[in-house]
C-alpha cells in the first residue's frame, strides 16, 4: 500500500538548461548532495543529468558544454508519480539502473513534484519489513 508519494523528497534541487558542465561540477556534483539533477525551466522537467554522463565528456569540453547538450530527454528521460506503488518505483529503478527518478504530477506530466532517490525507496522498503517482523 505505499505509494511513491509516502517516500518522495519534495524538497529538490534543481538546475537549468543552460548552466555549462563546469560550473555544474563546481556548484552541485562536488557537493555530494546528489548525483542526479532534474532539469527544469519556470518549474517543468525538461531533462535530468547525472554524474556518469558528465564524466563521459571530456574536461576540456565542460565550460563549452551546457547541462541541455546532454541531459537525458523524452523518451530516455525516466518519472514516476505519486500514485504509483512502490513496486512500480523499484522496476524502474532496476529497468535505468538510476540512482534517483523525478516525481512529477499525474495530470501535468511536466511539472516536477519531488524525487525518489534509491536509498529512500529501499530505507522505506526496510522499514516496513521491520514493522512487520
Amino acid at each position: 500500500g505505499i505509494r511513491v508519494r509516502d517516500v518522495m523528497d519534495r524538497e529538490v534541487p534543481t538546475i537549468g538548461p543552460n548552466l555549462t558542465i563546469d560550473t555544474l561540477v563546481d556548484q552541485h556534483l562536488l557537493t555530494g548532495q546528489a548525483s542526479l539533477y532534474p532539469v527544469t525551466m519556470d518549474g517543468d522537467l525538461m531533462g535530468t543529468i547525472e554524474i556518469g554522463q558528465v564524466s563521459r565528456i571530456p574536461r576540456n569540453d565542460w565550460p563549452l558544454t551546457r547541462v541541455t547538450d546532454v541531459m537525458s530527454r523524452g523518451p530516455a528521460l525516466v518519472t514516476l508519480t505519486e500514485p504509483q506503488t512502490l513496486m512500480d518505483a523499484v522496476g524502474r529503478f532496476e529497468e535505468s539502473g538510476l540512482s534517483a527518478i523525478p516525481v512529477v504530477d499525474r495530470e501535468d506530466g511536466r511539472r516536477l513534484v519531488g524525487i525518489v532517490t534509491r536509498d529512500g525507496l529501499f530505507r522505506a522498503i526496510r522499514h516496513r519489513a521491520a514493522l512487520r517482523a
